[in-house]
């Protein structure tokens, strides 16, 4: 038996279902099942996976964060599930799954990050480097309607006053002591603060499942918030215009625009000239197979081949396909 060799870009999506023990539904079933096979070809050296580890490490601690688990800036990311962990709110399924997701991105191969600022918001057609180009066009051209949508974790307006409130409050809530301790994440009593919010606004207070999507999300922006307030404002209570500036500095930092963190995987796939970027984000995909005509349109581009697919299409597909 013969096998082609094939390299493959995984993204975050994919390393969490391959984390997961099994899959949450029939729709999973297939992926699951299928990065579980191109796993084991990987480990048996019959495909290469690949990913930066940089941006990818970068998009697990917002997911972590959206969970209700606060990777701050003084911890690391092992570090910081340890402590959310301790809590014990939380299934140990799941935070076994959060290990496994940095263990098998340590396994990965890291590609090296493209040296330079590549920054995207400039109109492509008037820059003169072909990486700030590229990069331009994947994000302005190509994935632009995913950029001009809010991210699944966006905070909508109730949110904002939910934040707000929880802030206001918190002299009701922190001791001198808590107060001080920067280091501190007080999981229960930041979470002792949240419900009482949110049964204020009629919001059951659920933290698992589905259900519990947008508490935890909640839960994960008031960690980041109150850590950032202890270090910006001496005393409580704080003041309205000050704690208008925390929600929106954190806000700024950990809610990012979806489709400006995808461009970056694409560019570094093209760039590292990766065949096959593996994902589970179905709208991107969708997107990306409606919108890659796009660079063909230009000289520069036009030889770019670049698959974004499922794990069960690769499988499918080019590994299977392969065997002979």
């Amino acid at each position: 038996m013969t096998r082609s060799y094939i390299v493959a870009y995984v993204d975050y999506h994919v390393l969490n279902i391959l984390a997961k023990s099994s899959p949450e539904n029939p729709e999973e079933s297939k992926d699951w099942q299928a990065i579980h096979n191109i796993w084991k070809y990987f480990k048996e050296e019959n495909i290469r996976l690949v990913t930066c580890g940089d941006d990818t490490e970068i998009d697990i601690i917002s997911w972590l964060n959206k969970q209700g688990c606060c990777v701050s800036d003084t911890l690391m990311v092992t570090e910081a599930i340890e402590e959310f962990e301790q809590w014990g709110k939380v299934d140990k399924n799941i935070i076994g799954q959060y290990k496994k997701v940095l263990e098998y991105l340590e396994e990965i191969e890291a590609l090296p990050m493209i040296a330079g600022d590549y920054s995207t918001g400039k109109d492509f057609t008037s820059i003169a480097d072909p990486d700030k180009r590229l990069l331009s066009l994947l994000s302005e051209e190509i994935l632009s309607p995913v950029k001009k949508g809010p991210d699944a974790g966006s905070v909508v307006d109730e949110d904002y006053t939910i934040l707000r409130d929880c802030l206001k409050d918190l002299d009701r809530w922190v001791t001198e002591d808590n107060w001080n301790d920067l280091r501190l994440i007080d999981y229960q009593l930041n979470w002792d603060v949240l419900m009482s919010a949110l049964v204020h606004y009629d919001i059951e207070p659920v933290f698992e499942g589905k259900g519990g999507e947008r508490n935890r999300n909640l839960f994960g922006l008031l960690n980041r918030v109150i850590g950032f307030s202890k270090k910006s404002c001496p005393t409580l209570p704080m003041g309205e215009n000050h704690i208008d500036f925390v929600i929106n500095t954190v806000m700024r930092k950990y809610n990012y625009r979806k489709g400006e963190r995808e461009a970056r995987h694409i560019f570094h796939c093209i760039k590292h000239h990766v065949g096959f970027f593996l994902t589970t984000d179905f709208g991107l995909i969708e997107l990306f197979n409606q919108r890659k005509h796009v660079l063909q349109e230009y000289p520069e581009f036009s030889s770019i081949k670049l698959e974004i697919i499922r794990p069960s299409v690769l499988e499918h597909q080019a590994l299977k396909g392969s065997e002979g």
